[in-house]
């Protein structure tokens, strides 16, 4: 956690310990501690963080790290973040959870693969139910896959009854 903070520290000690780490993020998934300082480093805009946060998007490829970098992911609180886990959720049902944890920021990937026609895009999207999420869903509804259109009007109705769903649906143009 120090690490994501310090603002000098030296390179090779840095890349030392971000080492060592790495080797320990499958006990991020029942680490919160852990987890959440992995997250605070790949959340650094500076070099040690991207090095960090790339590591932990390839480590989605293994299934055994798949859940402690969904883990960290999720906490990162990072659009890209999102994007990453985004690609695996549609084939990796266990992944939708952590995107849905993130609210408002992962609607935008989301909204991706929902306008292709990806159900549990949408599931998620709704799950999230914020108007941000409802306004993604929306344009689905001219959408020129038959089925799109129908899924979306049920998911949008299930959003209604939301705090300011309703108000941002009357304002959409």
């Amino acid at each position: 956690e120090c690490l994501g903070d310090a603002q000098k520290v030296e390179n090779d000690y840095v890349t030392e310990l971000v080492n060592i780490f790495k080797n320990r993020l499958p006990e991020a998934a029942e680490n919160e501690n852990l987890a959440r300082a992995f997250a605070l480093v790949a959340a650094d805009p500076r070099d040690r963080g991207k090095d960090l946060l790339e590591f932990v998007k390839n480590s989605l490829t293994e299934p055994e790290h798949r859940m402690a970098a969904a883990e960290v992911l999720t906490l990162t609180n990072l659009p890209d973040a999102a994007k990453a886990l985004a690609e695996y959720a549609g084939h990796e049902p266990q992944i939708s959870p952590y995107l849905i944890r993130m609210g408002d920021l992962a609607v935008p990937a989301l909204g991706e693969y929902a306008e292709q026609g990806q159900t549990w895009a949408m599931d998620a999207l709704q799950e999230i139910g914020t108007p941000q999420a409802a306004l993604i869903l929306t344009p689905l509804l001219w959408n020129e896959n038959e089925a799109v259109p129908y899924q979306t009007a049920w998911r949008l109705a299930a959003l209604l009854n939301k705090p300011d769903v309703e108000l941002v649906l009357r304002a959409f143009k």
